[in-house]
Parts: C-alpha cells; structure tokens; sequence
C-alpha cells in the first residue's frame, strides 16, 4: 500500500472549507471505497481523530477516523470512522454514528495511506495539516506533541517540566532535579524518574522488567530484557526475532512479505517467492524474475532512507540471490544488465542496515582530519553466468578465475580514493599455465555493462592468489586470459631457446669487453664506443633475463624499467657514435697525409652517449612516471603512448642512416652473389642483436 496508492490533494477537504447549504455542489468519496488513498496537499496530509462539523469536508457528512494512527512498523490498523449527524457549536459536543470498515497504515517517509469504507453520497472524509508531523521538534526535547483542531498541544514526559509557558526548542522541558543524586541506583537497562519534587522512583526501558513486576528496579534487581517473541503473533509463515528491548517479524529465506517487498507489519503473512513470480505480469519480451528484480531495486531506491533489520535484510538477500538459479546458464539476453540490478540490490540492503555517516559542516580546518566509516566485503558466488568474461573484448579468451567480489561504503557518497586499497583475492583453482590474471572491475556505465581494467592494477600473483591495488570502490573480479593457441610446449621450447642463446650472447659480449679493456692497441685507434656498446648491451640483456618478469613489487619493477630503458637507448647511440667514427676514418682514408687519431674524444663521446639517455629518461620519467613498469613485464607501458619514448628517439638514430643509403641499382651481373651477402651481413650483424 506504501507504494501503489491514489494520492488525493483536493484542497476542499481541509476541516476549515465551509461547503455551505448548496444541494448540487457537494463532492463524494463512495467511488474510493475499499482503495488505499494518500492525502496530501494544502488540504491536508492526515485524517483527523475527532469529531468534524458537518459542511466542513465539501459535503454535508463529514467522516473522520474514531482510533489513534498506527505507529511505523506496527503495521496495518483496523478500526472504524465516524461522523456527526448533530454538532453543537457552543459547547463542542458532538452526536455521531459509526463506518466500519477503515485501515491506516504508517509507511517510511513520515506519511499514511488509508483504505477508506463505503460511505453513501453525499459523504467525504475531512483532511487536516499536523503540525506534529510537519516539524518533529516543535516541542523540544522530553515531550511529546499532540495534534489538536487546528492546533497542537505539547506535553512533557513523566519526569519532566518546564518553569513556565509551554514545551518548546527554546523553552524545553527539564528533568526534576532530585533524579541527579545517583545516577546508577536503578541498575542497567533502567532510568530514576521524579514523579514529584518529592518523590522518584525507578522505571524499567520498554521491552525490559524486573521479576516480580511489582518490584522497584535496583543494582540487585536489574531490569531483564523481554522476550516478546513469546506472545508475539507474527502472521502466516512469518517468524518472530527477539532483540533487547524489542522484537520484530520478518520472512524467512525463500518468503516475502504479502503487503510489499520492502514493507512488513507484524499481522502480515509471508508469500513464497515462486507464487509472488507466478503472480507478476511482465512487460512482453521480459523474464518475471528480471521484472521482479527490477521492482525491488525500484522500491529500495523510492525508500532511500529505510532501515532494516539483519534478519530482513539477509532475507530479501538470500531471495535476490537465488533468483540467479532460474536463468539460464548461457544465452540469456541482457545477462550484464540483471547481474547490475542484482549488485545495486545487494548494495542498497547492506546500506539499509548502516546508520549514515555523511556529516557537513563549515568548519575550515588547516591540517587534515580522520573519519570514520562502516566498510563491508561481499564474496558472491554464481553470479558468473551473468557476469560472463565473454562480454569482455579481448584478442584471447577469457575465464573467470575468482568468486566476484564486492566492496562498498554504505551509506556514504565516496567512490574514489585518495590513496589505493589493495585486495587479496583467491583463485578458484591452483593457476599452472595460461595468460596473465587480471584484476578487473565491473564497470555500469551507460548501456554496455562489462568488465574493465580502469583504476585496478595487478601487483602480485602466483597459483593460488592474486594481489590487486584499485583507485576506487567497486565489484572486482579476477580475469585470466587463456592462450588459443594451445602451444604450451613450444612457448616452454621457445623460452628455453631464448634463455641459450641470451647465455651465448652474454657470454661473447664479456669476451669482447674484456678484450677491449686488457688487449693493447695502438694509441691512434680509438675502442671507447665499441667498448661503452658492448657494456651497455651486456648489462642491458643481463637485467632483461634476470629482472623483466619481477612484477610482484611495482617499485622495483619501475626502477628495472628505467634503467633498461636507460639501457638499451645508450646502446643505439653508442651504435650512432661508432658509424660516425667510422666515418671519419674513412674520410681520412681518402687524403695522403700521416694517418692521426681519428674521431671525437673520449671525453666528449662519454658526455654523448650517456648523456642523451640520460635527459630522455628523465623527462620521461618527469612527465608521466606511471609508464615505467606493468603487472605483465618491467617494460614501458603503453598508457599514453609511453612507449614512443623509446621509438622515438631509436627511429631518430636510424633516420640519418636509412636516408643516406644509395639508391643505386647495382650493375653486377652476379646478382645471386649480392642476395647472398646481404643475407649473411643481415643474419650476423642485425639479427644476433
């Protein structure tokens, strides 16, 4: 009813509308009998609890309800309405007859909705503002507000006063002052009350009492919590949960409550969830239980601000939950959007069982402060038909290597994070071969639902769990990719094969090293860029095999890719340094003179080589420092074409060379010859480095 109901705003239903004696205008609610109505409006918001003058309401008879308004959660309420067939103005005195028939019902929001009885035209129910709903705290604190005929009384609690004038916020009432001597004289679980200026005495909570009940509270008698469930009459297939001071029902797992998913009273019955299914009527084309889904969601957002109990929440939980067990395990249409209604669901429940701790405020502080917030790690499982890594787009399949994992702050409007949080996740089974694991997130963007790698990187992992560092708050998962080609056996040959021929290659590169530094040569030649190529290739190959798959720590890792980085680009200029010497050598080749030291010195080949390397990597570094390192090779990223600043500046070294080659078609008539040397040249002089 909290949800589908007429709202009525119909400003002649105020109790201050004089109608008159006018036969022909008078309005009629025979047509609403048996509907739940909402009254809202300058007419009013609630139906008055007592007697209205006939011709205030829009018509002659004017009903009202006999009873007081049900409490939240207490549920439906039944009673009956009245109205006056003689009122006398001066004295107030009222002649009524009875309706039987009325319902009230208190919903979230601070609102009633009424499923009124028949009454026979011409007949309205009068409506009036409560000024008690309207401000909560028109009385002030310790008392209670009673709404009157156009008006209001405040009264304040037993125990309490107030000087002079009436209860209000400037004016509250106050405690007497004889219950400050002993605060903890009642025992726990009870309050001293002053009756009088005179007299206290000891009053247990509600829900709590002390045995015998005629006894007085005290430390040696303490008030004992109640347990209501014992008299407590829940509705059919509801149960009943005691909590101190109070109790509540609610559905167990497979039910829902009959008078709405969210809404449940303590005279209300529990339906299965498959008859509520076979009950619903979906649009054409939709599955009952992605509607009823969808319905839920709907409910749990209109009631924002709802608070449910563990019990009931667990409930509609494990009912969300195991709707996933009638879908289909494949094919099923819009699987990415019910697996996001069902995440949003399971979101909005946890939320409703935490207090909120948003707080505002305009206090300008100058150093940081710390909050707090309630934080809660879901693990789901089954939910991978519905999530399906398919939906990924991916060069390679892929498969969901962990339960889906959801971590949230309820009831907090933060998403992103200043600093990362890292999570450890469980690999469904022990990893032996395959793809890389990636750390992924659920991504609802817009229509296309699916996983994405935005703000989760992968730290660490082996074959029984992965590390993932994440941005942001979301629904994670582990994704791994799997390798089509099935050629376990040649990648293990082919690294075998890479791993000889590096060992070879190291092992030659030392020898040349070495000749360069202990061989003697004449002083006119100049070794230092052959020497300072083979040094920086060496030592670029060797932290390549032993340090380009340590990705477990992302620090280490970076570093190692700034230095090959370093590395490999002192090894092309180095490489131009030696064409340039040669061409020197050349040159002087060509004039009859005493052949001198050729090339630049040593000195200034030092500051060349190493220094290009050297400001490239370093503005490289300074402008995005991100790119050095991934969770797959300590190499330079692909973000933001990172990896450009390595081609770029290799490219720049070859362009000079490519450009000036002649383009001369040669005339040698031993063409096979010219093929030949071509190939040897490429395979010993390219293809080895």
């Amino acid at each position: 009813p909290c949800t589908s109901h007429i709202v009525l705003s119909d400003p002649w239903r105020n109790l201050g509308f004089y109608s008159g004696y006018v036969l022909g205008l008078f309005q009629c609610d025979a047509h609403l009998a048996g509907q739940w109505v909402r009254f809202t409006g300058v007419g009013g918001d609630v139906l008055p609890e007592f007697c209205v003058p006939p011709y205030y309401c829009g018509s002659p008879t004017c009903a009202y309800m006999a009873f007081t308004h049900p409490k939240l959660g207490e549920g439906i309420k039944q009673g009956d309405a009245e109205y006056a067939t003689k009122y006398i103005a001066q004295n107030g005195k009222c002649f009524t007859k009875s309706i039987t028939g009325i319902q009230a019902l208190a919903c979230n929001g601070g609102y009633f909705v009424y499923s009124l009885p028949q009454l026979l035209c011409p007949a309205t129910f009068a409506v009036h503002i409560d000024e008690c709903m309207e401000d909560s705290t028109v009385c002030g604190p310790n008392a209670t507000c009673t709404n009157t005929l156009g008006s209001f009384i405040c009264t304040c609690y037993l125990g309490y006063h107030v000087d002079s004038g009436i209860p209000s916020m400037p004016n509250p009432c106050q405690e007497f002052a004889l219950c400050v001597g002993d605060p903890i004289i009642c025992g726990p679980n009870a309050d001293c009350t002053s009756i009088t200026e005179t007299f206290q005495t000891c009053i247990c909570y509600e829900g709590y009492q002390v045995t015998p009940t005629f006894t007085m509270p005290s430390q040696l008698n303490p008030c004992e919590d109640v347990d209501e469930c014992l008299d407590a009459e829940c509705g059919l297939n509801a149960l009943c949960a005691n909590t101190l001071g109070s109790h509540y029902c609610y559905c167990p797992d497979g039910y829902i409550p009959s008078a709405g998913i969210l809404e449940f009273s303590g005279n209300d019955s529990c339906i299965s969830l498959e008859e509520h299914l076979d009950s619903l009527t979906p649009p054409e084309g939709q599955m009952p239980e992605v509607f009823f889904l969808t319905e839920l969601l709907q409910n749990l957002e209109d009631n924002n601000n709802i608070s449910l109990s563990e019990k009931a929440a667990t409930g509609i939980m494990n009912g969300t939950l195991s709707i996933m067990d009638k879908f289909p395990e494949e094919g099923m249409e819009d699987s990415a959007e019910a697996a996001t209604i069902i995440l949003k669901i399971i979101e909005k429940l946890t939320s409703s069982m935490v207090e909120s701790t948003d707080a505002y405020s305009n206090i300008t502080i100058k150093k940081p402060t710390m909050g707090y917030a309630t934080s809660v790690l879901m693990s789901i499982s089954g939910m991978e038909k519905l999530m399906s890594p398919r939906i990924v787009s991916s060069d390679n399949a892929t498969e969901l290597y962990s339960d889906i994992i959801s971590a949230t702050l309820p009831s907090t409007s933060n998403r992103e994070l200043a600093d990362p949080v890292n999570f450890t996740i469980i690999h469904k089974k022990y990893k032996i071969s395959g793809g890389p694991v990636k750390c992924v997130y659920w991504d609802e963007k817009g229509k296309e639902k699916n996983w994405s790698v935005e703000g989760c990187t992968t730290t660490f992992s082996n074959g029984i769990h992965t590390v993932c560092s994440c941005t942001h708050l979301s629904t994670f998962a582990l994704l791994l990719q799997i390798d089509d080609s099935g050629g376990t056996e040649d990648d293990t040959m082919l690294e075998m094969i890479n791993l000889v021929l590096m060992a070879v290659g190291l092992a030659f590169l030392a020898l040349a090293i070495l000749t360069f530094l202990l061989c003697k040569w004449n002083p006119k030649i100049n070794n230092t860029a052959r020497l300072h190529l083979c040094i920086c290739l060496f030592l670029a190959h060797l932290l390549f095999l032993v340090g380009v798959s340590r990705t477990e720590n992302p620090v280490m890792c970076a570093v190692i890719a700034g230095i090959l980085h370093f590395l490999f680009l002192s090894s092309f200029i180095w490489m131009l340094l030696e064409t340039l010497q040669l061409f020197l050598l050349v040159r002087s080749l060509s004039k009859v003179q005493v052949i001198q030291k050729e090339g630049l010195k040593a000195m200034y080949l030092l500051l060349i080589g190493y220094g290009i390397p050297l400001v490239v990597v370093g503005v490289s570094a300074g402008v995005f420092s991100d790119g050095y390192g991934s969770s797959e090779a300590c190499w330079l990223g692909k973000e933001k074409n990172f990896h450009w600043s390595f081609i770029g500046p290799v490219c720049a070294v070859l362009t000079p060379t490519l450009a000036n080659m002649k383009s001369d078609i040669s005339q040698s008539k031993d063409t096979r010859l010219i093929i030949f040397k071509i190939v040897a040249q490429f395979l010993i002089l390219g293809c080895a480095w």
